[in-house]
This record gives C-alpha cells, structure tokens and sequence, in this order.
C-alpha cells in the first residue's frame, strides 16, 4: 500500500457501523434512547452487530407503543444509557458511522454521549438519505422505507432499531455499488464528498445549465425550462433570477424540481424591472404555453364582484360574476363567491340598507330588520336624502377610508357585553376581524373598480416601474406592448375627456387587477399611489410622479 492509499482508503478496506435509534420523541435533547441498533461492515460484508434496550427513565408515549411494539415492561430491567456508553464507544470507534437521516440519529447519541460525561470519539459520517437524493433524485420520497422498497431489499422488523440498521445496511451496499459502477467512485473520501456536495453533476446537461446559471442577472422575471425540441415544460418567476433558477440545481430542491432538470436541456430568461411585472408575466405566459411541469395558473380563475346599482332608487349590495360598464359600481375582483357573500353579510350587519327583494320591497311594509335597526326601512320612509347618506358610509367602508362599521360594531359588543351576552358579544368580535381584514383587502383604491384611474409609482433595484389602472384595466409601461408613446397617451385620453374606446374588460384584464391588487397588499412601502384626478394635466402629474 503506498502513501497515497493510506491516507486516502478505499471504500473496500473502510469500516462502516450503521446505526440506528427508536426513542421517546424526536428531540435529542428533550427525549431519550430506548433502543440501539448497530452494524459493522468490512469489505462490504457484516462482520458484527450490537443491540439492547434502554431504559429512559420516563413512561413511554402510547404512539411510541403503537409504533415500535415496545412496552414499558421491556424497558425496565434495561441498562440505562450510561451503563453502555463505554461500549458502543468502543463499538463505534474508527468507523464511517452511517444512518439514514443521519442528523436525526447523531443529535440523540451526541446528547446522550453528553448526559453521561463520556466524549465521543472523532467519526466520519455518511447519510444515506443524502446520497439517495444524489443517486435517485427521480425517487419522490427518500424515507427508509421508500428507499428500501426502490432497491428491492427486504426490511424485517420495522420500526425496531436492528432491523431498521440492517435495512440501512443493505441499502448502503446496494447504493456503494451504484456510485462505483455509475460514477467511479472507489474512495472512501470520494464517496462522502459526493454525498454532501451542494450541487448535481451527474448529468452533463445539468452541468450546463448550472454554467449559464452564472450569468443569470440577480434581478425580476421569468424563467423558462425547456426539453430537447425546445418546448417550454416549465414557467417560473422570483424576485432572483440567479438565486431561484440555482435553487433547482440544489441536492435539497423538490423531487419536482430533479424531475424538471432531468428532462431539461436548456434554460432562457426575460428581466422585468419589479416582481409584480414578473408575477403577471408569468401567469399569462403559463397560461399561453401550457408546460407539462406547472399544476397551478393554467386556466383563468372565475372572478365575482359586489356591485352596487347607485342608479336604483334604493339601492342594495349584489353578487355578480359579471363586469360590464353599465350604471352599477363594481368592487373587486374577488376569487370565491363565499368572499362576495362575506362581504355583504358584513354590510347588511353593519349598515341600515334595505336587504329585500324588490318584491318584497314594493309591499311598502316595514320587517323585523327596521325592528332591530338594521335597516332605516325606506320602504317606510322614502327618504332619498337619508338613504343616500347611508349608503355612502357603505362606500367609504368598502373603499377602506372611514370605517363606521367598526365604530357601531364596537359599540354593539360593548353593549353586548355590559348585558352579559357574552355569545352575541363574541360573534360581533368575530365579525370585527373579518372586517379588519377586509379592510386590508379593499383598501388599496378608494373608487369602485370600474371608475379607479390611478398612476402607480412601484419602487424597484434600479428604475421605477409605472402602472396604470384605468377603468378596470392595467397597463404597465415599456411591458407586453405598451411603450412610452402608448402610455402617455393612455393618460391623455383622461385629461382631454376622451371616451375611452378599449373598455371590454376580458380574463386576462380581470387577472391582472387581481395579481396587481393582491402585491399592492403586500407592498404597500413599495409604491405611491397618484389619482388622476387630484391632477388636472398629464404634465402636472408627471411633475408630481417625477418629485
């Protein structure tokens, strides 16, 4: 043997001890040991085994019980874990400890080794789930048992610490052969090196992929993977280019993501200036490609508003799935009706509108809703003027500037709750977290969807991105098509009272306005918002945006 094969053993004249713990939870720190496991190889054959109960000191769990087949009664008359700490040192001792999950398993013998004063002695170590996930990273699951059951090895005594070490014995040999024959690895430092490095190569276009991955910007968009006859088979889109397309890459991404680069052959980008524009993008482009690899974003969702008809005498809140321009206002878009309907049940439980049918309301007789001032029965009263003032209370709480629904409902629950009605006190308190979040939710325009006109200033790494929301519909500037000229004339038809002819609102328009206004929530620091019509020229607004 010369030097060189001294210092660096092959994996043949390396000795292996396979370890594994049932315990009492899954905190070393916090549970104890109550059963050991050990198998020690040599020259890829079993040359001894160790095992024994341990008593924990504490009652075992019922789902531990259940679980392993263990009782306490076992437990008893074992050793404690110090009574054999000497031991398994002794057993362990100048080995390559291995098990599956290996972080779980070395947490409990560090801690226990800790709690009885013996210091363990140096190990290397090697994680057999970590090198299944570098060997079969098309295997969806890497537990013991899918592993075991993916090489064909028979696994006896399931869940008992011997058994469990000696399914992870077999599959430990069985992967050794693998990484020998498939990527010629024969050292013993070849073999943990290529179980803990960070990224795959054992596919050259992978490799690839992972060079260009390099020169990817470290800024917005999207990104596309596609196959050797250079279909897209999957869209994505991140705040970080380099970072999100290098995490596919990563030994610790998804089973979906080793599915995505296996089948790869190529990966191409587009730069937007903000993560909204990227998040737009990248839903409409799915939606155009159709990728194998994307499950989610390949239909338009169903879109529901509440709409309120201001030209009706009396007007009422109403659910509707369909946008037109016509006399009513539109609030939204909202995903599920339920989200509608909530809506509405707060208004009605907050405000004095009529919630009749207009049958009923032609009777011109009052209800129980009057009785309980619920409602300022204008069936009654006739009265335009009170009505009108409080359906505009309706509209401020709706657009988020004023919440007088709040004000009653406290009020409500403090009376509630001064006369010991504790449960109607409770229902108010619930509802007045519901509107708290619905607050949040339409606060971000204060007009009704089909009259919002709004400039929006999205601060962004490098440049501003300008969008503008006009009656319904986004346009973003210098993306899909609209150029400055495009954009400023846009605004334009604003100021100079042009009827703005491109006002079919379609799927795509409705997405839009949902994306937009759902990032706007959760980025409200990021943006300005400018209402058209606190300015009375392009210029002066612009002015303003540019300040």
């Amino acid at each position: 043997m010369n030097k060189k094969d001294f210092l660096e053993p092959s994996i043949n004249d390396s000795t292996f001890c396979v370890l594994d713990f049932e315990t009492t939870g899954l905190s070393g720190i916090h549970n104890r040991v109550i059963e050991i496991g050990l198998v020690k190889i040599r020259n890829k054959k079993i040359i001894d085994t160790y095992s024994s109960f341990i008593n924990p000191k504490v009652f075992l769990h019922d789902k531990i019980k259940e679980l392993t087949g263990i009782q306490d009664d076992d437990l008893i008359d074992a050793p404690a874990f110090e009574d054999i700490a000497l031991k398994i040192k002794t057993f362990i001792k100048g080995t390559v400890l291995v098990a599956h999950n290996l972080s779980f398993d070395f947490s409990f013998l560090t801690n226990e080794f800790k709690r009885a004063e013996i210091e363990l002695p140096p190990l290397q170590t090697l994680c057999t789930l970590k090198l299944s996930q570098k060997l079969f990273p098309e295997l969806e699951s890497k537990s013991l048992g899918s592993v075991v059951k993916f090489l064909k090895v028979r696994h006896r005594d399931v869940h008992r610490a011997l058994g469990d070490s000696m399914a992870t014995t077999k599959i430990l040999l069985k992967m050794i052969s693998i990484a020998e024959s498939k990527f010629g690895i024969k050292k013993i430092n070849e073999l943990l090196t290529f179980s803990n490095q960070k990224q795959s190569f054992s596919k050259s276009n992978s490799k690839n992929m992972v060079v260009e991955n390099f020169k990817l910007p470290d800024s917005p968009g999207v990104y596309f993977f596609k196959d050797k006859f250079d279909k897209v088979i999957y869209i994505g889109k991140s705040k970080s280019l380099k970072q999100r397309i290098n995490n596919h890459f990563q030994d610790s991404a998804s089973a979906k993501s080793h599915k995505i680069i296996k089948k790869s052959t190529s990966v191409e980008f587009q730069e937007t200036k903000t993560e909204l524009s990227a998040l737009i993008r990248e839903s409409e482009l799915i939606k155009e490609f159709n990728p194998k690899f994307n499950s989610l974003l390949k239909k338009y969702p169903q879109s529901y508003f509440l709409t309120i008809n201001k030209n009706s005498e009396f007007p009422k809140p109403e659910m509707t799935n369909n946008f037109d321009f016509d006399e009513r206002d539109y609030f939204g878009p909202f995903i599920h009706r339920d989200e509608v309907n909530l809506m509405i049940d707060i208004v009605n439980k907050s405000f004095e509108l009529r919630e009749c049918s207009e049958k009923v309301f032609s009777r011109a007789r009052g209800c129980y809703l009057s009785d309980i001032e619920r409602c300022i029965a204008p069936c009654l009263d006739k009265s335009l003027e009170n009505y009108t003032v409080e359906l505009s209370k309706v509209y401020e709480f709706l657009s988020g500037r004023k919440s007088t629904a709040v004000e009653r409902l406290i009020n409500k629950m403090k009376f509630f709750s001064e006369n010991k009605k504790y449960e109607e006190a409770g229902e108010i308190r619930d509802t007045l977290q519901i509107i708290m979040n619905q607050i949040e939710r339409t606060s971000i325009l204060k007009e009704p969807i089909n009259k919002t006109n709004v400039l929006i200033k999205i601060f962004s790494q490098n440049y501003p991105e300008l969008l503008l929301i006009k009656e319904g519909k986004v346009f973003i500037k210098d993306f899909d098509g609209c150029d400055n000229n495009k954009f400023i004339s846009l605004i334009n038809e604003f100021y100079d009272k042009a009827l703005f002819t491109n006002i079919i609102l379609e799927n795509k328009d409705l997405n839009r306005i949902r994306i937009t206004l759902s990032w706007l929530l959760k980025h409200r620091n990021c943006c300005t918002i400018y209402y058209l019509s606190d300015f009375n020229s392009t210029e002066l607004l612009f002015n303003s945006v540019s300040y």
